[in-house]
């Protein structure tokens, strides 16, 4: 550190060294305190709560609205007080009935007198069957592996032998298999696309699981099968999903990163997901784009599209065509105030109580969206959206505009109200459409799935990879969303893409995640 002789200023010099310091140190100060925010709010993501439901009470959200003056009615006369009577729990009937009844049912075990133990003990005459008491018990069976041999049997004319002419040999119709030469299998193949893309398992312990079961395949085995899958059979059904969801009027968007090993343009890749907004067949597709997150991809993968987009406030989506109408997230906006208010010690404090307000006009806003969805008719909704819900967001662009003009609000609380102002048009554009939903948690969860697998195997090794994984993800999301069983569906999918023309566009329709055509063998009963 340079050394300052202060004995050789001039009394102005040090009075201008003195303010100069004095405002580097405010400076270092505001930047350290930020910092230590940040981390605050980095540990508390990491280990705190997941839901920020409950960060601030329903008392404090009822007082910032003035709901006492608003539902009191001193005309009412006092309530008398009254002796408590104890309410007697009602035991609830058939509750392990319904744990198990979409369980498929076995070969029962039944217990009979033989003939001989068929007498009555007393008078000796042969007894009859008065009724059954029936226990039953839940069993696992744990998984196994078979080898299932196809035999095809080829015929040939013994008559044209013995004549001298050619012979006419006739093979057997025979269903081709998955991959030439390999002893992949439908349900194999389904059974390494729901371990890795459901159950988030990494190659390497799928293939030590079959290894215990007698079946000895490496994990590059195991990535060429799901790569090859992919490419064959599997992205027909991902592009016939692709056209069926540009034809929707409402979709939903959301990205995230990985890393990919083997792309040396980028440290930092990003996947892409695009689904169905409510009401609607559920789609749920991700897109790898050479891991970019610039706007080009969005712009190209929704070229054709025309519709509502919602997504969160990422710059990225305003590259989409003119026809697309950009409908914002309310759930961002809100988790802006919640990260404010998650860093600062003192939940009490003045500038507290002023974040919390933001989160409470969100909130009022989600319970009226909740109540709009609840209403019996399209007209109902519209006309609840355009007054009832519109005066509400209104005033809180208006809170949030006066709010930022004062000199309090500072660091991620202004950052929170800027938020909020800048999203206003893309925010009031959920009031467009009676189907539309304040928020794009639906996207959020729907990308859960690969947030939560990228923990468990953290990285692909190359960007076909990638792209194989998005394929596998969008088909199993989409199974789940459409309450498959995605063992069995892929199971049936796989098998019967091998047995069809893939152009086939009517064939491939009848096996997508959303047919009616499907069999209820792929289909999750209530309460499976």
């Amino acid at each position: 550190m340079k050394q300052i002789d202060l004995s050789s200023m001039t009394k102005a010099e040090l009075e201008k060294y003195a303010l100069d310091t004095s405002r580097k140190l405010d400076e270092v100060s505001a930047e350290l305190e930020y910092y230590r925010k940040m981390f605050r709010l980095s540990q508390a993501k990491r280990f705190g709560r997941k839901s920020e439901k409950s960060l601030i009470d329903d008392g404090q959200q009822e007082c910032f609205f003035n709901e006492i003056e608003k539902e009191a009615d001193l005309r009412l006369p006092e309530p008398k007080a009254e002796k408590a009577c104890p309410v007697r729990k009602i035991k609830r009937k058939g509750k392990k009935d319904a744990f198990i009844s979409a369980l498929r049912k076995t070969d029962p075990v039944e217990y009979v007198l033989t003939e001989e133990e068929q007498l009555c003990p007393v008078c000796g005459h042969k007894l009859h069957e008065m009724t059954k008491r029936i226990h039953r018990e839940v069993e696992i069976i744990p998984a196994k592996a078979v080898v299932r041999e196809h035999i095809q049997y080829i015929y040939s004319c013994r008559n044209c032998e013995k004549n001298g002419t050619e012979a006419t040999i006739i093979a057997s119709p025979m269903t081709r298999s998955l991959l030439r030469g390999s002893i992949l299998s439908p349900s194999l193949g389904a059974y390494v696309i729901t371990r890795k893309y459901e159950n988030r398992d990494p190659l390497d312990k799928i293939s030590k699981d079959l290894k215990r079961y007698g079946v000895n395949i490496s994990k590059a085995t195991l990535s060429n099968w799901m790569i090859l899958l992919t490419q064959n059979y599997l992205k027909a059904v991902y592009d016939r999903m692709y056209e069926k969801l540009l034809s929707y009027d409402i979709i939903q968007a959301d990205e995230t990163s990985l890393s990919v090993l083997r792309d040396k343009t980028r440290e930092k890749s990003y996947m892409w997901m695009f689904r169905s907004g409510k009401g609607i067949p559920p789609i749920v597709l991700y897109h790898y784009a050479d891991g970019s997150r610039a706007g080009y991809v969005p712009e190209t993968f929704l070229k054709e599209y025309h519709g509502y987009l919602q997504t969160d406030g990422y710059q990225g989506y305003l590259s989409v065509n003119d026809d697309i109408i950009h409908v914002g997230c309310l759930a961002h906006a809100r988790r802006y105030y919640a990260d404010a208010l998650e860093v600062l010690n003192d939940k009490g404090s003045p500038g507290a109580l002023k974040i919390k307000e933001g989160i409470v006009w969100c909130d009022k806003l989600f319970l009226l969206d909740a109540k709009c969805h609840e209403l019996s008719t399209e007209e109902e909704r519209s006309e609840f959206r355009k007054t009832t819900m519109r005066k509400v967001f209104e005033g809180f662009f208006a809170w949030a505009e006066e709010e930022s003009q004062k000199p309090l609000p500072k660091g991620l609380y202004l950052k929170a109200l800027n938020y909020t102002i800048n999203q206003r048009k893309p925010l009031m554009n959920t009031l467009l459409d009676e189907r539309l939903e304040v928020s794009n948690n639906r996207s959020e969860r729907a990308i859960k799935p690969f947030v939560m697998g990228r923990k468990n195997w953290l990285f692909c090794n190359t960007p076909r990879g990638a792209k194989s994984s998005a394929i596998l993800y969008s088909i199993v999301v989409s199974a789940i969303e459409n309450d498959l069983l995605p063992f069995e569906y892929l199971s049936y999918l796989l098998d019967q893409l091998r047995r069809i023309d893939l152009n086939d566009k009517e064939a491939i329709d009848s096996l997508m995640p959303y047919s009616e055509q499907l069999p209820d063998t792929c289909r999750r009963k209530e309460n499976e």
